[in-house]
This record gives structure tokens, sequence and C-alpha cells, in this order.
């Protein structure tokens, strides 16, 4: 089965569409209200972390600008959009086709068709904006005032809060991001300050590893991930020590050792002793003092000596459809790929200590 490594970067927010209304009709000064609708624009897009990640439409177009570089053509494009209804339906018809986002819709008076979209996805996350003085949805939406820019600020506030990272079919293997953690053939991070990450999955042919990306609101993009380089992999393998090296040679050769503790034979299986004067057995391995219960140590014969790296993370490529996967109980279980069904199901066995590598390595379980 393949290993592919893929990547996807920090927090970019969710897109944000900024709909503006140009159009000269209207109750009012409608001219006075237009530039309150272009000014709200331009503060609105100065204060945005990313104005990449903006869109700017108008009422009755269906044609988007970048909201980068907006603000240099703003008044030329007011003036070319002035003749158009005050509706929804060509922006709301383009944006049932975007990506979802939050959409701001800044109005200098009513909109026609508003009752005609209510039930549209877009509807959902939509705030509008009034900019005259008459009501802009006739009480059907969300109206808010263009006086206060704060509160416009958190009507598009929608942050990143969780990134699960996987596919049918796919395991992880692999990744650099702490933050994450393997949950059920996936990888999922939740209020991470960085979300950026390289993961490593074994896939099956025909499946592309996606990202899933939950916001604030509830509302949910997934993202195809472009595979890239797999992480570093370890440049150093220390030497075990003396007595390490010994211990896992006795093992190897004869399916035990002289535990160093209690002086008596104890099976290859067991790297604890129950009779070191603690509460706690102790580890029979100083490779195993104070590693973590969550990985695995790969060791090697290198150079005539033993050498060792610690794999940190719960999953464990241990054949071509074989993994191992520590759960709740610290046990890592034996994963096998159904090829048939495209899936991966536990078979019952877990994985023992000195298991045989493919590379000519064995694992140590901590």
């Amino acid at each position: 089965m393949e290993e592919v490594w893929v990547s996807i970067g920090g927090s970019q927010g969710m897109p944000v569409a900024l709909v503006l209304d140009a159009s000269m009709a209207g109750p009012g000064d409608a001219k006075k209200a237009r530039e309150s609708v272009l000014r709200c624009a331009l503060r609105l897009l100065e204060a945005l972390p990313d104005k990449a990640l903006a869109s700017v439409w108008f009422l009755g177009s269906r044609t988007a600008q970048a909201g980068q570089g907006f603000q240099a053509a703003a008044g030329r494009l007011m003036q070319e959009n002035e003749g158009r209804a005050r509706v929804l339906g060509p922006v709301f018809s383009r944006l049932e086709e975007e990506a979802p986002g939050r959409v701001l819709v800044l109005a200098a008076g009513p909109i026609v068709d508003v009752a005609d979209w209510r039930s549209s996805p877009p509807w959902e996350r939509t705030s509008f904006v009034r900019c005259g003085t008459a009501a802009v949805t006739a009480g059907l939406g969300t109206e808010l005032s263009a006086d206060s820019l704060d509160c416009l600020r958190t009507a598009l506030d929608n942050p990143l809060v969780e990134v699960r990272l996987g596919a049918e079919g796919a395991m992880p293997v692999g990744w650099e991001n702490d933050g994450y953690r393997y949950v059920d053939f996936m990888l999922r991070g939740t209020n991470l300050g960085d979300f950026a990450t390289r993961a490593g999955f074994m896939i099956p042919p025909g499946v592309t590893v996606q990202a899933v990306e939950r916001y604030a609101d509830g509302s949910e993009r997934t993202l195809d991930l472009e595979p890239c380089g797999p992480a570093p992999a370890a440049t150093q393998e220390p030497v075990l020590c003396e007595g390490d090296a010994a211990l896992v040679s006795s093992c190897l050769a004869s399916q035990g050792y002289e535990c160093p503790v209690c002086r008596q034979r104890h099976d290859a299986s067991k790297l604890s002793c129950e009779k070191g004067g603690s509460l706690l057995p102790r580890r029979v391995l100083a490779i195993l003092e104070a590693a973590p219960r969550e990985g695995y140590f790969l060791i090697r014969m290198a150079g005539g000596a033993w050498r060792y790296r610690y794999h940190p993370r719960p999953v464990l490529r241990v054949g071509d459809d074989v993994v191992a996967v520590r759960g709740p109980s610290g046990m890592p279980e034996l994963h096998v790929f159904d090829r048939a069904r495209r899936r991966w199901q536990g078979n019952g066995l877990r994985l023992g200590q000195f298991h045989r590598l493919a590379d000519s390595g064995y694992v140590v379980i901590p």
C-alpha cells in the first residue's frame, strides 16, 4: 500500500463575501447612502486580517472582485454598477456554488427579492447592513448598523476551531504537529494556535486525503490536500548503552534475558520487573525509563552497534497492509486493511516486543 504525505497550512480562515449596493435609486439621499456603503466596505476590508480571503460583489451582478486591491478600483466599480437593480438573485445564485463563508450585504435601500432567497444556503450565513435610512430586508433578515465597525467585524468573525485529516480507507502513520490526535482512522486538531502540519497516510489506490475545516459557527469546508515531501527523518540514531545492547541481543538470540533488577530470567515479551523495591514495576531498558507510553522505539544494528530512534505517534506501520495502534489500553493492537471492503479493521492480535520490521529493524514498546 502506498504511503503519501500531505500538508496543510496554518489557519487560513473562512472566505468572506462583501455584497455592495451601488444603486442610485431609493428613498432619501441616494448619493450619501452609497458613499456610506463604500466607506463601510473599505473599513471592513482594512480590518480583515487577510484581504485575500475576501471577495467583493455588487447587488444585481454575478461577477466578483478580489478583496485585495479593491480599494484602488472602488470608485470606478461603484460607478459601473450604479444602474443595477437592488436584487440578491444573481449574487446568491453564484454564492450557492462557492465555498461556504460569511456574507455581509451592505445596502442603501430595500432589497427587492429578499423573500425569494430565505431558504437558500447562503441565507443562514448572511447579515445585512443598513447604510441608508430605510430598512433593507423588511424585517426578514438580520440587519446591522453601518455606524458600528466592531459590530460588523463581529459578524464576520468566524475562527477555525477544528481540522480533521483523512479519507475513506486512509490510515495516518505520521505527523509533525503534536496538537493533532489520532481518532478513528483520522487526525483531529481542535482549538490549536497553529493548524499547520505535514502528515503521512497509508492509502489505497484512487484515494485523496482531505482536510475538513470546522468553523466557530458550525460551518465546514472540505479541501483536497496536495502531496508533499515526507517529514524529515531522524538524522541521529543514538547507540544503546552497553546494558541495553546486551539485553536486546539476548532477547533476539534466546527469547529471554537475565533481569538487571532481580537477576532472574524473564521472557523477552516482558520488559519490566515487579521486584525492584518500588510500587510500580521497573523498566529494564534504560531507554524506557522516561519514555511516554504512547509511541515506539525502533532499534536496528548499524555500524556494529545497536542504535535506536523514537517514533512518537500511536500508529506505526509494521507491514504492507498492517499497522499497530496504541489505544486506551496502551497495548498496540494490529489493524489490517481489508482490500475487498477497502477499510481498516482490527484482527484481534497485539504487536509483540521485538517485532521484526521490513528494514531489518525491531520494535520495542514502552
